[in-house]
């Protein structure tokens, strides 16, 4: 797939790609997006995508400070409540960090025991990984450097990196990764911080960023199994199309600290411009829904979520919850399957 590249000469946007292109015209915004996925698609060879599942996610309560007891007291509370999700997503807080392998945080609890009872509720268990990326001071990054692509940001307190998606001992560890959780009864994957797949650099073998991207996500679903389901996020789009179920397509709802609604809908903006790839090119995630009353925009965030449809998804400590957040969650999760069917949202047309 080609790689586009936009920059700004003057006043104009000059458009450029690193391999042919082709071009059409279409009567409206609206029917050339549909256009445009429906050709991407066909390019690809990537599959319809599949109702989306409603899910349960740690993140917007619990941050880094989760345990599996947290999980087992929500995943009571669902039952008792007869909230009809499907997938219990485990959230950053389980391990011991980027670059450390599969290594459970010791406050965490024991893993393997809490996808049992997850999946002995008739529940899916979910996973947070950023696979791709990893700080320089971790143990990966220390004793494999030749694993290493270049700078990808700053986060947890460290520089990060990329890793080379194209050396076969990166390719052996993330093989090992995948597979060691899926045994563990886990088929369900967010994966977060993808670009760093994709950053520009020198790599074993002579790919682009996205060619090594595109390797390494085709290596994560051979590892994991064609009925996982993967949630790309952070990730490079184009590159991504007929590699994930889902793909998140706003920014966090908010960072740690910031129930106060200070920053605002962070994700609305995004949510409404990539609306029309919903049921087309994946399933959107707008992210999760928090209903809790401490959420100052929680009717607001509400709103745009049930509008974007796509995966249906919320983040909060049942106990916590008053009874217009229990409606707002419910309202979520039971919508008729048009609401969360990605032909639905399809059909309803492209920007909104």
């Amino acid at each position: 797939m080609p790689t586009l590249h936009a920059r700004i000469v003057d006043v104009a946007a000059r458009i450029s790609a690193s391999a042919p292109t082709a071009s059409w015209t279409a009567p409206d915004v609206a029917t050339a997006f549909s256009d445009t996925a429906e050709r991407l698609r066909a390019l690809t060879g990537a599959a319809a995508p599949e109702a989306a599942p409603r899910v349960w996610c740690t993140w917007y309560r619990y941050f880094e400070d989760l345990t599996a007891d947290d999980v087992r007291e929500n995943l009571a509370a669902l039952d008792e409540l007869d909230l009809p999700i499907d997938v219990m997503q485990i959230d950053d807080g389980w391990s011991t960090g980027t670059g450390e392998g599969t290594r459970v945080r010791d406050a965490f609890g024991d893993l393997a025991a809490l996808v049992d009872t997850i999946r002995a509720g008739g529940r899916r268990a979910g996973i947070w990984l950023a696979p791709f990326l990893l700080g320089v001071e971790t143990t990966l990054a220390t004793e494999h450097p030749e694993w290493l692509v270049g700078p990808a940001g700053f986060n947890w307190g460290q520089d990060q990196t990329g890793l080379d998606l194209t050396h076969p001992g990166v390719q052996e560890y993330l093989v090992e990764v995948f597979s060691s959780l899926r045994d563990l009864g886990i088929d369900y994957f967010k994966l977060d911080f993808l670009y760093a797949g994709a950053i520009p650099g020198t790599r074993h073998r002579p790919l682009d960023g996205v060619q090594a991207y595109r390797e390494g996500m085709l290596l994560i679903r051979e590892a994991v199994g064609p009925d996982a389901f993967l949630v790309g996020c952070g990730a490079p789009l184009l590159p991504s199309i007929g590699l994930v179920d889902a793909m998140r397509v706003s920014p966090d709802t908010f960072h740690e600290g910031g129930e106060d609604g200070s920053t605002g809908l962070r994700g609305q903006m995004s949510l409404e411009a990539r609306h029309w790839q919903n049921g087309r090119l994946w399933i959107n995630d707008p992210d999760c829904l928090v209903a809790r009353p401490s959420f100052a925009l929680r009717d607001q965030w509400a709103e745009v979520v049930r509008s974007a449809g796509g995966l249906a998804s919320f983040s909060d400590r049942l106990a916590e919850l008053d009874d217009h957040g229990l409606r707002m969650v419910r309202d979520l999760l039971e919508a008729p399957d048009d609401r969360r069917a990605p032909s639905a949202a399809a059909a309803t047309g492209g920007l909104r």
